[in-house]
């Protein structure tokens, strides 16, 4: 499934589709750039502390 995601990065492919496939809300990387291709959100650690944990 990972190899037909359309990102650059396999590795990236990887945790974007375990994330989907466990149900995940978001991904939270200091590498955010390289999951624009993402349907899951994106967060660094802090935006999500910021953003989705304080509310």
């Amino acid at each position: 499934m990972a190899l037909n995601t359309g990102f650059k990065n396999y590795e990236v492919s990887e945790l974007d589709v375990a994330g989907l496939t466990a149900g995940a809300s978001a991904i939270i990387t200091r590498n955010v750039k390289d999951f624009t291709d993402s349907e899951l959100p994106v967060y660094t650690p802090e935006e999500y502390l910021v953003n989705v944990v304080s509310k």
